[in-house]
């Protein structure tokens, strides 16, 4: 996996992104509307975990799970997803 990024999870204050591991500041979204900018922020915070689903994805294409597994990523995506949106 990648170890060249501040480590996540990562979570927004309003247009901030910043690491739970030693609250560093990640980035801050700054232009757009305060809708943006909040988007951005949270679109920027999914990241690792976007990143790692990526990587679950491409092990899921190279061997396939089944049954309760399956379900389980389904629901992690689901949440990511989520995340990312702000729903």
């Amino acid at each position: 996996m990648d170890t060249q990024r501040t480590k996540g999870p990562w979570r927004t204050a309003g247009n901030h992104v910043f690491s739970i591991q030693g609250r560093l500041t990640v980035t801050r979204c700054e232009y757009g509307t305060d809708d943006e900018r909040n988007a951005n922020a949270r679109l920027i915070a999914a990241s690792p975990e976007l990143l790692d689903l990526a990587y679950q994805y491409l092990s899921d294409l190279r061997y396939p799970p089944t049954g309760d597994s399956l379900q389980r990523r389904i629901e992690r995506a689901e949440a990511i997803i989520a995340k990312a949106t702000g729903q």
